[in-house]
């Protein structure tokens, strides 16, 4: 009986070693996620996500703190696998139900309620927890984010919040980011374009690949707009190497949504459609469901400029059934009046764009 405890104890102990060095390591590596050495942590992530998932399991009943920041390198870890929302925000919420403290606390909250769908409470409480803190910039930018495509208006005003802020640079380069896509929002091509290529140089001299892919791609219909689109082309290939060296399956769908709306733009409706198919496929695989839903309007968009306007109908009406709750409502209306106009239902039209 002694010998079996002693063996327990001993298998404890180097559990717990074993925990405590992959906490440390995992974070190291998730550090690297946001700068020129990328591709180096998100390796280490790689190799060990399983390791960090094992530790984790150990440290919950056991270290609380050690378990929570285990479960934050391993949410990175399943990022950049691409495994769905569901799993990483089991994850994330189990670790967050044994911890109490502040700051670790409020980083759970921050990761899980940028998690599609997630409660706003999240980054509500994150937000109360990190007053004063060099994170209270980051989650005013998430809780602005998430307002952005239906209260504008309460975006900007979250992001003014967040500018008045000691952040760091790459926090305040994203800040300035979605300031330039709120001004294209309401029409302010030029503000628009100044914030954008502004924030585009802080990324790029932090070799921030996440929010180069973003901004970049984003800039492209700025530019076409702006310049008639000479530089457009290269910002999307900037925007899709960024993707490509990050290694997120989200960004570079993401990225692809922007060149399949840009290619509609300029004509080519079989590249953009393939570009909107292979976003769609990632959105449906990780159960994206909002994003999912305003690509079924692209794929609309691609459609008309094909002359399909039936099939363009059915997909901006699986817009409309997937949308949750009134989140862009407003907008799919409108697409549905304008395509039930070319199809010469006037009636159907009037009805659709005066309920949006």
């Amino acid at each position: 009986l002694l010998r079996q405890s002693a063996g327990l104890l001993t298998r404890t102990a180097a559990m717990s070693r074993h925990a405590a060095f992959f906490a440390t390591d995992g974070a190291d590596a998730a550090a690297l996620l946001d700068g020129d050495a990328h591709r180096d942590g998100a390796g280490r992530l790689a190799d060990a996500a399983g390791d960090l998932a094992l530790a984790m399991e150990h440290a919950l009943a056991r270290e609380p703190l050690l378990a929570a920041r285990l479960a934050l390198s391993l949410d990175a870890a399943l990022a950049l696998k691409g495994e769905a929302a569901a799993s990483r925000r089991s994850v994330l919420e189990r670790a967050r139900r044994t911890v109490g403290d502040g700051e670790l606390r409020a980083r759970l909250l921050l990761a899980e309620g940028r998690l599609d769908r997630a409660p706003s409470a999240l980054l509500e409480e994150a937000l109360a927890l990190s007053r004063g803190t060099e994170h209270e910039a980051e989650i005013l930018l998430a809780q602005a984010e998430e307002a952005a495509p239906s209260d504008p208006p309460l975006s900007r005003t979250l992001l003014e919040r967040a500018s008045a802020l000691e952040a760091p640079i790459r926090v305040r380069g994203r800040i300035l980011a979605l300031m330039g896509e709120l001004a294209w929002s309401l029409g302010l091509v030029h503000e628009a374009s100044a914030r954008l290529r502004a924030a585009l140089a802080i990324h790029l001299e932090l070799g921030d690949r996440r929010a180069v892919a973003r901004t970049s791609a984003f800039l492209a219909h700025v530019d076409r707009i702006e310049t008639g689109g000479g530089a457009a082309r290269a910002l999307l290939a900037q925007a899709e190497q960024a993707a490509d060296e990050l290694g997120d399956p989200v960004v570079a769908a993401r990225v692809m949504l922007d060149l399949g709306q840009h290619l509609t733009r300029v004509g080519d409706q079989a590249g953009a459609r393939a570009a909107l198919d292979l976003a769609a496929r990632t959105y449906d695989r990780l159960g994206l469901a909002r994003d999912r839903a305003f690509l079924h309007l692209h794929v609309a968009e691609t459609l008309v400029g094909r002359g399909e306007h039936d099939a363009a109908l059915q997909e901006a009406l699986a817009a409309w059934s997937a949308l949750p709750e009134d989140v862009g409502r407003s907008t799919v209306h409108e697409a549905i009046g304008c395509i039930q106009m070319l199809r010469g239902e006037l009636a159907e039209a009037e009805r659709w764009i005066e309920e949006g």
